[in-house]
């Protein structure tokens, strides 16, 4: 640790932060950003959640009608043509038309496996698998959605629920850093530009702690610090290295 990191002390440690522990705390102007963040997160993996549930449920419904129709009606199936094929990524899907037996012309769109994909061209004929009752009930015939398929979507919404909850155990968190913690001055040792869509600067510092010991840490920061900036850094102190800026928390001390 250089000199400036003795000379830290020179800044003072705000005096909400110097009475006795556990302190009274208070969400703080930069808990609107996080609270909104989790919510939206939250409400997103919720509402993408209930949708594809209740499409999973429609498609396994439909894969099982089309299952009996199959067993029990010889002409439920007929010979379609394929419209459109279209590949992203890992994902393949066709477009297909068909005329079933009441004569109407139906379309459909499934998403194809890949091991089916390459052997498909458009023009090509299709047989597809109906329900006589409701012909607007389709799916190729070569091929079945599987379970993992249908309900391995729901990983994507979840991402959002896990996320979402994240950020409120962090804020949580930081509560406990704020209400526990030791303040102490510490000086940067690094700052970086935010990344992605965070507004957040990322930064290291070194500081000691009451017991002498030389610790760094990392935490994020409003703007761009230079190196050598004295800030004030609150930690736990049964474990240093849960610590951070004391600026940037999502909780402030009340007096």
């Amino acid at each position: 640790m250089d000199s400036n990191a003795h000379s830290a002390e020179a800044l003072a440690i705000p005096s909400e932060l110097m009475g006795l522990r556990p302190r009274r705390v208070r969400l703080s102007g930069n808990s609107l950003l996080g609270v909104t963040i989790a919510a939206v997160l939250l409400l997103a993996g919720i509402a993408t959640g209930f949708f594809i549930v209740r499409k999973a449920l429609q498609e396994t419904q439909h894969r099982e009608a089309l299952r009996e129709a199959s067993a029990v009606i010889g002409n439920s199936e007929a010979l379609g043509t394929i419209d459109q094929l279209s590949s992203y990524k890992n994902s393949h899907s066709v477009r297909y038309s068909f005329i079933a037996d009441n004569g109407s012309i139906y379309t459909g769109k499934s998403e194809v496996p890949d091991r089916f994909y390459a052997g498909l061209h458009t023009s090509d004929a299709l047989p597809i698998r109906y329900l006589p009752a409701d012909p607007t009930v389709n799916h190729p015939a070569a091929w079945e959605q599987s379970d993992y398929f249908i309900w391995g979507r729901l990983i994507g919404s979840s991402i959002f629920v896990v996320s979402g909850l994240f950020l409120l155990l962090m804020m949580r968190g930081d509560r406990r850093l704020v209400a526990e913690g030791t303040p102490v001055v510490a000086v940067v040792t690094s700052c970086s530009g935010p990344v992605g869509r965070s507004v957040w600067f990322s930064v290291t510092y070194d500081f000691r702690t009451e017991d002498g010991t030389e610790m760094q840490g990392t935490g994020k920061y409003g703007s761009s610090l230079e190196i050598g900036t004295k800030l004030v850094v609150l930690y736990l102190p049964q474990n240093p290295q849960r610590n951070g800026p004391y600026a940037s928390a999502y909780y402030r001390a009340v007096e």
